[in-house]
């Protein structure tokens, strides 16, 4: 990676290579502070000079042929003098700035986590829902625009890998090697379970446990979870919320299923809207509390099937704003 850092502020690095060292820059808060740590120390060296970028094996060679091409010319016109050399001021700049880029990795490395700034990591930010295979056996199942960073074999004494956005872990077990996610503000460690994490942009980390035991990390607080477990942690006020799920229809998005047994309608729009990343309005606040009871499967069906079997089953209508934008209005009797 400090490769791949060296030659963005030099200005060598290729499209792909920017694009791969931004998406390592945005994957954790520890990455970004990495990145720019080298950024001001090279700014700071390139301050102290006013001279071109060279390379430096050019300017070696380049040296080296003219140095013979000057002895040659002395020798030949039979001049016998003292050759004077200038100080290789340009090469030995630049070789000090690759020496200070070296020494600073090395020391941030002292100063920082060094399992969170690992060059070895494979990073993904998923354009769509998918599912990563990890080494261990680990299934992750991304959630549209989440960011996995993860390393291509876990040989230290925990499985560690960093999320932003929202996942659901099916986490094979290892006694000897517990499994560790990271997110912004938060940590979680396991040893083997299923459970869903959502980091969102406004502060909030969520959990919900489907299987297993998971233990909660944030600051000073701890908290263990179980299945059907769900905590909620506001980083702005420090806040842990923790309650007992009914049902995992928070998790439709993956597992294609609701299921509601009595539910008032404005929770019902809510869990759909999320299966479906869109948006269900009601016309009437009075609708909300019509009550709407029904296993749904998103397998193989629309949003706009799904809403018609709810419109159906209430007597109610639906109006398509846009692509993922949806209305329902009727009688509220």
């Amino acid at each position: 990676m400090d490769l791949l850092i060296n030659k963005y502020l030099t200005n060598q690095a290729s499209a792909s290579e920017r694009r791969d060292l931004e998406l390592w820059i945005s994957i954790s808060t520890k990455n970004k502070n990495y990145f720019e740590f080298q950024k001001r120390m090279w700014d700071s060296a390139r301050m102290s000079r006013n001279e071109p970028k060279i390379n430096v094996e050019d300017a070696l060679a380049k040296f080296k042929q003219r140095h013979q091409i000057e002895t040659k010319d002395l020798k030949l016109a039979g001049e016998v003098k003292r050759m004077r050399v200038k100080p290789l001021v340009f090469v030995r700049l630049a070789a000090a700035c690759i020496v200070l880029l070296i020494g600073t990795y090395f020391t941030y490395n002292f100063i920082q986590d060094k399992s969170s700034i690992d060059s070895n990591n494979t990073f993904i930010a998923s354009l769509d829902n998918q599912e990563v295979k990890l080494q261990d056996g680990t299934s992750v199942w991304l959630r549209k625009n989440a960011k996995l960073s993860y390393p291509q074999s876990f040989s230290s004494k925990t499985r560690s890998v960093e999320i932003q956005g929202e996942a659901f872990f099916d986490v094979a077990k290892d006694k000897n090697k517990p499994f560790v996610v990271k997110m912004s503000n938060s940590l979680i460690e396991v040893l083997g379970t299923k459970f869903n994490i959502k980091s969102d942009s406004n502060g909030k980390d969520e959990i919900i446990v489907e299987e297993g035991h998971v233990r909660f990390s944030a600051k000073d607080s701890k908290k263990e979870l179980f299945a059907s477990d769900k905590l909620v942690y506001n980083v702005k006020e420090s806040l842990i919320e923790t309650s007992h799920v009914k049902n995992f229809n928070a998790l439709a998005w993956r597992n294609k299923s609701l299921v509601f047994d009595d539910v008032k309608l404005d929770v019902v729009i809510e869990d759909i809207g999320n299966a479906y990343n869109s948006t269900i309005t009601l016309e009437n606040p009075c609708l909300g509390a019509k009550s709407f009871s029904s296993t749904l499967d998103l397998q193989s069906k629309s949003i706009d099937e799904v809403l018609m079997v709810l419109s159906s089953a209430l007597n109610l209508n639906i109006k398509t704003l846009t692509k993922d934008t949806y209305h329902i209005f009727g009688e509220c009797k």
